[in-house]
């Protein structure tokens, strides 16, 4: 993802580690990070993003309940699910909350491309 000149407009909320910390806040106006569910959602309820990027498993509250609960606020929230498992059940769980999915690894191009499909 390095040396794009990429811009989304609009805010962010990130709920993974690790992964491009240092490239997303050139990619995006405003951007949060969380390090768990229970985090996420405290973060999606300060700030309300206009996109969500989460990692399925996560501590504390995982990543699909985190996006039900959103779904719950908002139910027109953008979300993108990220996973190291390209497993039906999860792409399934995902698609029916209305979401992206993108297993990992991640590259620009796939990301950029559920990017502009959720929003």
């Amino acid at each position: 993802m390095t040396g794009t000149k990429r811009r989304f407009r609009c805010d962010f909320l990130l709920l993974f580690m690790g992964i491009g910390l240092s490239v997303y806040p050139m990619l995006f106006n405003k951007t949060y990070f969380a390090e768990d569910g229970n985090a996420g959602l405290a973060e999606y309820k300060k700030h309300s993003p206009d996109l969500v990027i989460t990692d399925l498993s996560m501590p504390q509250l995982d990543g699909l309940s985190m996006i039900k609960l959103i779904k719950r606020i908002n139910q027109d929230a953008k979300i993108i699910c990220i996973s190291g498992h390209n497993e039906a059940k999860s792409i399934k769980d995902c698609k029916m909350l209305n979401c992206g999915y993108i297993v990992k690894p991640i590259n620009s191009s796939v990301l950029f491309k559920v990017i502009n499909e959720v929003i």
